[in-house]
């Protein structure tokens, strides 16, 4: 095995939060399977199985983010001196909200454990609503961003018709150029934005799992399993090569 790699292995695995992910990842393969092989015959001792499986993901993942609570209120400090006003309010306000939904996981671990005796339907609500207002929250950044991004090229392409009509002076050739930067802009919009347009996917694709949880939305254990690695495999990756991760965040 090439030693770069086993180096990287060796480095993900030291950081919690790549442990976490992985975690999670598997938690909601877990939940995939279940939904997947719900209903089937024969398969009540693997679905027994996957059930045990997913409940120690989840519990080993709220482990994992104990204490995680306070690093959030930090980041809120700093994110609260951010220049651009939207993301300034974006990011503090999803900061404060996934620090008070950590905090209220913690309390839920404890409960599992049979540390405290709580109502725990009505605190996994409290939590699910700090996460899908996080969430939101996350997904008003990323549109923001996004649509920054698209003028900024929108612009930057608009000039060099301009420059190409000015050199040219050929109305036919203006046309072609026009047309063909139209299909080039989301090309290098995403080609150049990858960690972006990465977080605006992970969290579309996890805003149902709470929502579900509140009663919003009505999804299949395999679809809520299927965005759960969607948005867990993204997770993982931004953790495997910092480069992919959205800054600020």
């Amino acid at each position: 095995m090439d030693r770069d790699l086993v180096s990287q292995i060796i480095k993900f695995n030291a950081q919690t939060n790549g442990r976490e992910r992985i975690c999670r990842l598997l938690q909601y393969i877990s939940r995939f399977l279940l939904g997947y092989l719900e209903g089937r015959h024969n398969a009540a001792d693997i679905l027994e199985k996957l059930k045990k499986l997913e409940y120690m993901f989840s519990m080993t993942r709220k482990l994992l983010r104990f204490g995680k609570s306070l690093d959030f209120l930090q980041g809120a400090l700093k994110t609260i001196h951010l220049e651009d006003y939207v993301l300034r309010m974006t990011l503090t306000l999803s900061k404060i909200n996934q620090a008070f939904y950590l905090l209220i996981d913690h309390f839920i671990w404890a409960h599992n454990v049979g540390v405290v005796k709580l109502n725990k339907q009505k605190w996994t609500d409290l939590s699910a609503r700090f996460y899908i207002a996080t969430l939101i929250l996350n997904l008003v950044r990323d549109i923001y961003d996004i649509f920054c991004v698209i003028c900024q090229e929108v612009k930057i392409y608009q000039a060099r018709i301009k420059r190409s009509q000015y050199v040219n002076g050929d109305s036919n050739h203006s046309m072609v150029t026009q047309n063909q930067t139209k299909g080039k802009v989301v090309l290098r919009v995403f080609n150049e934005n990858k960690p972006l347009f990465l977080d605006f996917i992970k969290n579309a694709a996890d805003i149902p799992i709470p929502a579900c949880t509140l009663g919003y939305l009505k999804l299949s254990q395999q679809t809520e399993g299927l965005l759960g690695v969607i948005s867990s495999v993204i997770g993982v990756a931004t953790v495997w090569n910092p480069l992919l991760k959205l800054v600020p965040s």
